[in-house]
């Protein structure tokens, strides 16, 4: 192919039929793919010599390298976080070369949803724990737990961060009439549920039985969830983080689980990742971890392909291209 063509440059590792259906979908354009190339967004990105040659990137690209493309116009990451991406010095650098960023988000709201109910369900009928049980004494302790399984309706969930993905939390969670309250910096006011700024969130999270949290990392949510923070929930309350592990601080959480002043905590990211073995968070009988897999599901590698190839098509005509961040 001529090299005047465009070009796109990526460096994802999907299973052959991803790549078949992005080498194909691609074909009007040159393909730079990476010296390197990851399997998974949590791996560190290294400097790619190609990246300088391309229009438009699909994956995940070293943003140093990214900033020296000159001729790269559209960013589209395979995740649903950008947080390498979102600081001041690149949105202003993006602002000035018109370069445009988007992301996979609306791909994993559904995965991730999923996963939060899994999460709220499980400690409801004590699934962790019965787990625990047939692991080790596999006791028939029926009774006691029969008494502390706990029926869903009513409870007040405050969901910090709401984005596409809470909005699915609320749609699944919708028959069961939970008491659901949105938070985030800035509430538009078309939110299916109430929702409120974080300052007001402050006198309602010691009421809250159920509290998720799906903030991104960045300046303003770094350490979000301190110990004053995690000192206000009840001792009856369950704490679900699927957004970023930086956003929560680990000790006061391991801290207030192991002292009984929060009922329990379920973790799909934390820092640093992967977890250490030797991190206490692994020993609590109450702290129940999966390793940040709440946005996989069979066929993941071709569901982004197939979005970044309808949202080549929106950026090949003009039309506004989904899940744009910048």
């Amino acid at each position: 192919m001529p090299t005047n063509q465009p070009a796109i440059w990526s460096n994802v590792h999907y299973n052959p039929e991803a790549i078949a259906q992005f080498e194909q979908g691609i074909s009007a354009y040159r393909i730079l793919w990476a010296q390197v190339r990851h399997a998974s967004n949590l791996v560190e990105v290294s400097a790619d010599p190609k990246l300088a040659d391309a229009n438009i990137v699909f994956g995940q690209p070293e943003v140093a390298g990214a900033m020296a493309a000159e001729n790269l116009r559209w960013i589209h990451l395979t995740t649903a976080g950008y947080t390498r991406f979102d600081t001041p010095e690149f949105r202003q650098f993006a602002k000035k070369r018109n370069l445009v960023l988007t992301t996979s988000s609306s791909i994993y709201s559904e995965p991730c949803a999923q996963h939060v109910v899994a999460y709220i369900f499980a400690q409801a009928r004590l699934l962790g724990e019965t787990f625990r049980i047939q692991l080790s004494e596999r006791s028939w302790n029926s009774l006691p737990l029969r008494q502390r399984c706990t029926l869903l309706g009513g409870q007040r969930v405050l969901i910090y961060g709401f984005g596409a993905i809470a909005q699915r939390v609320v749609e699944l969670l919708a028959p069961l009439q939970l008491d659901i309250i949105g938070v985030r910096r800035q509430p538009s006011g078309q939110e299916s549920v109430k929702t409120i700024t974080v300052a007001d969130a402050e006198t309602l999270i010691g009421e809250a039985d159920i509290i998720v949290n799906l903030l991104p990392a960045n300046a303003d949510s770094n350490g979000f969830f301190n110990a004053e923070r995690i000192s206000k929930m009840k001792s009856t309350a369950l704490f679900i983080n699927i957004g970023r592990g930086a956003t929560v601080d680990q000790a006061a959480l391991h801290d207030a689980l192991s002292r009984g002043k929060l009922a329990a905590a379920y973790l799909d990211v934390a820092t640093p990742e992967p977890l250490p073995p030797e991190n206490p968070l692994w020993t609590l009988s109450n702290c129940h971890i999966t390793p940040h897999n709440a946005g996989g599901f069979s066929g993941e590698g071709q569901a982004i392909v197939q979005y970044f190839l309808e949202n080549l098509r929106r950026f090949e005509t003009g039309t506004p291209l989904a899940d744009r961040v910048l």
